[in-house]
């Protein structure tokens, strides 16, 4: 219920709140079930909770229960370097994992420290539905655990962002119990893919 198939990789869904009856309650597209969250927020109604889900952003709300906010956000250490210029020292960086995201996406400075060139410039939608337009950098070698990838990658934001793209290539997943990047179990050794 609270997970997303993408291709043939299962992952986080991102899930919206709703406020139903006086306490939030977890909602993926809009459904309002929930496993026994009333039992849950009998205990939590007089009580104001306070309880951070993204650096920066608090959520405070009186007499809501948050304990079956599912926390969709997954973060992974990739390693990014220029494959052009194998002299630079590659980064190690600490990654958003988002497989609603498309594409590889770093902040300026990784661009500065790799030395990657400008190839184009592309327009790209972002969350809330605004157009940018944005430098396309590359190639960018990419590595995470035995698995490594080339890929261009867009100069946006603050944080890297790892997309669905990078991720098949790799062919990693998303751990839905422990939120964490893994190589895919079904072929640990080498990278699998589909040709069709």
């Amino acid at each position: 219920m609270w997970f997303k198939r993408i291709g043939r990789r299962t992952s986080l869904q991102p899930m919206r709140l709703q406020p139903t009856c006086g306490m939030f309650r977890p909602s993926p597209f809009g459904c309002q079930g929930a496993p026994d969250i009333e039992a849950c927020c009998r205990d939590c109604e007089t009580k104001t909770l306070k309880r951070s889900i993204h650096p920066g952003i608090i959520l405070d709300a009186p007499n809501r229960c948050f304990n079956f906010l599912p926390v969709g956000l997954v973060f992974a250490t990739i390693e990014l370097s220029n494959p052009r210029d194998p002299a630079r020292l590659p980064c190690i960086v600490e990654a958003l994992v988002d497989t609603g995201a498309f594409m590889l996406c770093i902040p300026t400075h990784v661009q500065i420290q790799l030395g990657l060139e400008e190839l184009e410039k592309r327009e790209v939608t972002l969350a809330d539905n605004r157009k940018e337009l944005c430098a396309y950098v590359g190639p960018v070698q990419i590595r995470f655990a035995n698995r490594s990838c080339f890929a261009g990658a867009l100069v946006l934001g603050e944080k890297v962002l790892l997309g669905a793209i990078p991720l098949e290539d790799m062919d990693l997943l998303v751990h839905p119990l422990k939120r964490e990047l893994v190589v895919n179990p079904e072929s640990p050794n080498i990278a699998s893919g589909l040709v069709m």
